[in-house]
């Protein structure tokens, strides 16, 4: 309902409300940020396995609360459940129990746990693609480029110890062709993707 949604976030692009875009180019600090994630390594990424650090604490609860509280009455409280004093768009998108709980009980709140973002990257030449997790089990990476499905062996190489996949074929990294890998993940009955754009 829009009449409920804060004026000041109605036109707010999702990576300004939470935060994620300050800097220009030039790491300079500016109003509306340059429209892209700030990439700073160490500040706002891991470059190693690709995972985005939020700069504030709680970004899906007390910070996103705040962000659409429309009147001091709301109060937020990390050890509670909702409660009536949340506005509607409180009660529909504060994810407290992610902070609150353990990861199992978060993912079961299915309403709640439906938070994703999407980016692109382009890997360096020799690095490979991080996968994101280490000790991956053999057989559980698929790799795609541009919808078709590619063969381990003869089109990429997989380092199941470090998480890398590294493509083979020269002409495919230099294409521009969009590199799909995902990964089985037995721990959440999920599947993690990282795309490659070379």
């Amino acid at each position: 309902d829009p009449s409920i949604w804060p004026e000041k976030l109605s036109k707010e692009v999702l990576l300004n409300t939470m935060d994620l875009d300050r800097l220009n180019a030039y790491q300079d600090l500016v109003p509306q940020g340059d429209g892209f994630f700030d990439f700073v390594p160490g500040i706002t990424v891991l470059q190693n396995n690709g995972k985005i650090i939020f700069t504030k604490v709680e970004p899906f609860g007390k910070f996103l609360f705040e962000k659409l509280r429309l009147n001091p009455n709301e109060n937020y409280d990390g050890n509670q459940e909702i409660t009536d004093d949340y506005n509607l768009n409180q009660k529909k998108y504060v994810y407290s129990s992610l902070y609150k709980s353990s990861k199992t009980i978060a993912l079961q709140e299915s309403e709640k746990n439906k938070f994703q973002i999407t980016g692109k990257y382009k890997s360096s030449s020799g690095s490979g693609i991080p996968i994101g997790a280490y000790n991956v089990p053999r057989g559980s990476v698929n790799v795609t480029a541009g919808g078709r499905v590619l063969v381990e062996g003869v089109d990429y190489t997989v380092n199941y110890q470090l998480g890398t996949v590294q493509i083979l074929d020269p002409a495919l990294q230099s294409s521009g062709t969009p590199i799909n890998v995902s990964v089985e993940n037995n721990a959440t009955f999920g599947q993690q993707t990282k795309k490659d754009c070379s």
